[in-house]
C-alpha cells in the first residue's frame, strides 16, 4: 500500500514536474487524435466525392443507353416497315409473274 503522507509529500515536491508531464501527455494525445480525425475526414471526403462521381457517370451512362435505345427502336421500325413494303412488292411481282408466265 501507498502511504498517503509520502504521496502528499512527493506531490508537493514534484508538483511542477507532474504538471509538465501531464500537460505534455495531454498535448501528445490531442495531436494524435487531431491527426487521426483529419486523416479520416480526408478519406471520408474522398469517398463521398468518388460516390458522387460514380453516380453521375452511372446516370450519364443510363441516359446515353436510353437515348440510343430510342434511336435504334425508331430505326428498327423504319427498317421493318420498309422490309414489309419491299416484301409486299416482291410478292406481288412474283405472284403476277407466276400468274401470267407460268
Amino acid at each position: 500500500m501507498i502511504s498517503w503522507q509520502l504521496f502528499r509529500q512527493s506531490a508537493k515536491v514534484n508538483f511542477n514536474k507532474w504538471i509538465i508531464v501531464t500537460i505534455a501527455s495531454l498535448l501528445l494525445v490531442a495531436i494524435v487524435m487531431l491527426l487521426l480525425s483529419n486523416t479520416k475526414s480526408i478519406e471520408a471526403n474522398k469517398n463521398l466525392n468518388k460516390m458522387f462521381d460514380d453516380s453521375y457517370e452511372q446516370s450519364d451512362l443510363k441516359k446515353n443507353v436510353l437515348d440510343n435505345y430510342l434511336v435504334l427502336s425508331k430505326v428498327y421500325n423504319i427498317i421493318n416497315n420498309s422490309y414489309d413494303s419491299v416484301n409486299g412488292v416482291v410478292n406481288t411481282t412474283v405472284n403476277d409473274y407466276n400468274y401470267y408466265y407460268v
